[in-house]
């Protein structure tokens, strides 16, 4: 799927078209009119009338994607630093019931790199002793049939031994090829990176940069969250039952609305991080 131009993203966001249009009315009625198209506007009160509205309308718009998050992204901006979470390490677990949770809004971006450190023990131990999945992102709008969930986010180490990246829409329809990199990492700290760009659409998802795994996937959208709950729960699954508890060190949560780049000084900022 091609970039979108100008004029697609002009027609797929409300705020960027007011302020076009505003910034026309106001050039309109400043200067009386358009020459190349034959368009003048001799009467002093319509010009003071267009130059007025124009004025409220970039105003508005500009108010308007201040506010939006999603209007960045949709426009390709970049809103510079990242979202930081867990500096300092923390162990989640089941005995502490410290599940964290951090804002979801990034769910509706249109770009997006998620980066966290897992502290991965040895087989059998912690976080890899899975008789059901362990979560280290979790997030639903409710229950469907058959154990599956609306708008579905997750991040997990499966009872099939593997890192899995979930998803699904509104109807709880999920992805039928799910993301998943299978586990055989030495135990340590370890980089994961989930990645998507909704423009492409592409999302990835890999470990230590994809020296350790990766995977990718260009038919995702259709299965993507199209609401979202308030929160994300990090550590654990959204009710936090007990054997959902991740349990081991998370450090240096990153979130930020790009899509990833090996070259992106965010991504090689997080990657010199050492614990």
């Amino acid at each position: 799927m091609h970039d979108k131009s100008f004029i697609e993203k002009l027609i797929a966001n409300a705020p960027l078209a007011i302020i076009v249009l505003g910034a026309l009315l106001l050039v309109l009625g400043a200067s009386g009119g358009w020459e190349k198209i034959n368009l003048q506007i001799v009467e002093t009160a319509w010009r003071i009338v267009l130059a007025s509205i124009g004025a409220v309308l970039l105003i508005f718009g500009s108010v308007l994607i201040w506010r939006d998050d999603t209007s960045h992204t949709r426009l390709g901006f970049r809103k510079g630093k990242p979202l930081r979470y867990f500096d300092d390490s923390i162990w989640i677990s089941n005995s502490n019931k410290n599940q964290q949770q951090i804002d979801s809004k990034f769910l509706t971006w249109d770009r997006c790199t998620i980066l966290i450190w897992v502290y991965i023990p040895q087989v059998g131990i912690n976080l890899r002793n899975a008789p059901d999945n362990r979560y280290l992102l979790s997030h639903h709008t409710g229950d469907a049939k058959d154990g599956k969930n609306y708008n579905a986010f997750h991040f997990r180490y499966s009872s099939m031994n593997r890192w899995e990246v979930i998803y699904s829409n509104d109807k709880a329809e999920y992805q039928e090829n799910r993301l998943f990199i299978d586990d055989g990492l030495e135990h340590g700290w370890h980089q994961f990176i989930i990645s998507w760009d909704r423009l492409k659409p592409e999302i990835v998802f890999l470990i230590d940069g994809g020296n350790k795994g990766l995977n990718r996937s260009v038919s995702f959208l259709p299965f993507w969250p199209q609401k979202r709950s308030d929160n994300v729960t990090v550590g654990a699954w959204v009710s936090a039952y007990p054997s959902s508890y991740c349990e081991t060190k998370l450090a240096s949560l990153w979130i930020y609305d790009g899509f990833f780049d090996s070259n992106d000084t965010t991504f090689c900022q997080h990657q010199e991080i050492a614990h």
